[in-house]
């Protein structure tokens, strides 16, 4: 029977607990934000240091400017996975939908002239990664605790059964330099990344003992709530360059690069076996615990490595008038990388009333497969005064995500559509920006295969999803 577990399990726990991609943010800076992004050939503010480095070049004063962006993601699912406890007929629904949830996204940059050779130097804040969902998904079955003792309790169970929280942190050092109408920038530094990830795997008895195929269909996948939670470091860097065509006319291009990051943190399980008289009569002492209602439950440690995507863009920006820029902006996001992941376990033990070891789980892999994306920014800004200023912006983006790995945990339906507003307002030396974003709503359904099964790497059904999103930049001008 160990031996049993043992072959199973590993694949179990990771099937889809870590798929994390799609988790890229819309970008950094209220000023840039409400221009749709189209900001990598204007970089004339703090933001440069996350959209092109090249433009600190422009930034004459020591500044020191504060940004933060309320996010709120509100999502569905109409599950089609056939599995008793999501969509079967002993738990049967139509549409679940996703925890509301806002999220709060900081920045902070301290920008100031370097007195050799008229460089600019900044030290920034920046989330350029952010994910975070939370879902009631899975019941028990109808009948999966079926008894009359009346003194048995059904064991604590996670209401918000699915969850995901990923947060990346870059903390960079940035330089800039003019040479004429051509100027170059680079920023580097450390980033931290925190994540957490739980959802329900599932166990077929069926593979602890063949003969248990013939249980009742309530009793042929037994959940396993599993929790991941892990923090790591590893570096960055941004690279840029803009040139002055003319005086209306600019170009600019920058690369974002990360190296692999190292994730440490523990691994948490709790096998829930069902409570049924009659089959508990019917099986030997030594298997009775598969029926008596108890729990396996086990912590240990993991490793694993987290490879984040390159980012590649140009953009043109063009003074149409003294009143009003347009910008365009194109860039390109290798989340081919994210290909596949290996874990490794330490010391991860299942146990029953901690007494009796199942086994222990040492490796696993787990394939995302997601593809290559681009996107295209349009941005306009209007000084409606020499002290006011109007903005609008849109892009469109790309999914990365194949529907042979779609879950819930990444709330990433497909191609996104983006409208964004703004207003800035200047006055003496304080500069304040306002921007609001509103991700049009946008559906996809995810066909269940005729090969699906609860081992595969996707959640079938329709997902459906959309965003709004506040930003406020106060900025100081010393």
């Amino acid at each position: 029977m160990q031996r049993s577990i043992k072959n199973v399990l590993p694949v179990v726990i990771l099937v889809t607990s870590l798929n994390a991609g799609g988790f890229a943010l819309s970008g950094v800076g209220a000023r840039a934000l409400s221009m749709g992004g189209a900001f990598r050939a204007i970089a004339n503010d703090w933001s440069a240091v996350y959209w092109n480095p090249a433009g600190v070049s422009y930034l004459t004063e020591t500044q020191i400017a504060l940004n933060g962006i309320a996010v709120g993601p509100r999502s569905s699912f109409e599950p089609n996975t056939g599995i008793l406890g999501y969509d079967g007929p002993y738990s049967l629904r139509e549409k679940v939908n996703s925890v509301p949830q806002n999220f709060y996204i900081p920045a902070f940059v301290y920008v100031t002239p370097f007195e050799i050779a008229e460089s600019r130097v900044a030290i920034s804040f920046t989330v350029p990664f952010g994910l975070g969902s939370k879902w009631d998904l899975y019941d028990f079955p109808i009948g999966y605790y079926n008894t009359t003792d009346t003194s048995f309790h059904i064991p604590e169970y996670e209401k918000h059964d699915w969850q995901s929280n990923l947060s990346i942190y870059n903390m960079y050092l940035s330089y800039g330099k003019a040479f004429g109408p051509l100027m170059v920038g680079i920023s580097g530094g450390v980033t931290l990344t925190n994540i957490m990830l739980r959802k329900v795997n599932f166990l077929d008895p069926a593979t602890i003992d063949p003969s248990l195929t013939s249980l009742p269909i309530q009793y042929r996948l037994f959940p396993i709530d599993t929790k991941i939670e892990g923090t790591g470091w590893g570096l960055g860097g941004n690279i840029g360059v803009l040139w002055n065509l003319s005086d209306k006319l600019k170009m600019g291009a920058s690369a974002r690069l990360y190296s692999k990051i190292n994730i440490e943190g523990t691994a948490d399980l709790v096998l829930y076996f069902p409570y049924n008289d009659y089959l508990l009569s019917q099986v030997p002492p030594e298997a009775q615990f598969i029926f008596n209602g108890s729990t396996a439950s086990g912590s240990g440690g993991l490793k694993t490595t987290l490879n984040l995507p390159m980012n590649f863009g140009a953009g043109l920006s063009y003074k149409l008038t003294e009143t009003l820029l347009l910008a365009l902006d194109v860039d390109w996001t290798r989340w081919f990388t994210m290909d596949r992941l290996g874990v490794d376990f330490q010391n991860l033990v299942l146990k029953i009333g901690g007494m009796i070891p199942l086994d222990t789980l040492k490796t696993d892999t787990l394939n995302f497969l997601w593809n290559n994306t681009y996107r295209v920014s349009i941005g306009a800004e209007y000084a409606l005064f020499p002290n006011l200023f109007l903005r609008a912006g849109a892009y469109w983006d790309q999914s990365p995500v194949p529907a042979t790995t779609t879950t819930v945990l990444i709330p990433d339906p497909g191609e996104k559509y983006s409208i964004n507003l703004g207003i800035g307002y200047i006055m003496k030396n304080v500069e304040l920006n306002l921007n609001y974003e509103y991700l049009l709503p946008v559906s996809h359904e995810v066909e269940r295969g005729e090969s699906y099964s609860y081992k595969s790497d996707y959640l079938p059904g329709k997902y459906s999803m959309f965003i709004n999103a506040l930003g406020l930049n106060v900025n100081f001008k010393f």
